[in-house]
């Protein structure tokens, strides 16, 4: 699952990282982001409790 957020500042993103990242991790499923321009921050969740990577590949690349 991708999850796109838009702030305006830098911090807005870096807070709303934060706290998606606490949620999730106390659900065991790990969150990566990344800076996509100044004011866009995606964030890939990977939901390996949930059900393997391969097939997030799978869903993903048939969309």
């Amino acid at each position: 699952a991708l999850i796109e957020i838009r702030g305006r500042k830098l911090s807005d993103l870096s807070d709303a990282m934060q706290r998606i990242d606490e949620r999730l991790s106390s659900e065991g499923v790990f969150v990566k982001g990344r800076f996509t321009g100044q004011s866009s921050l995606s964030i890939l969740v990977n939901w390996e409790r949930r059900f393997p990577a391969s097939e997030l590949a799978k869903e993903t690349l048939s969309k």
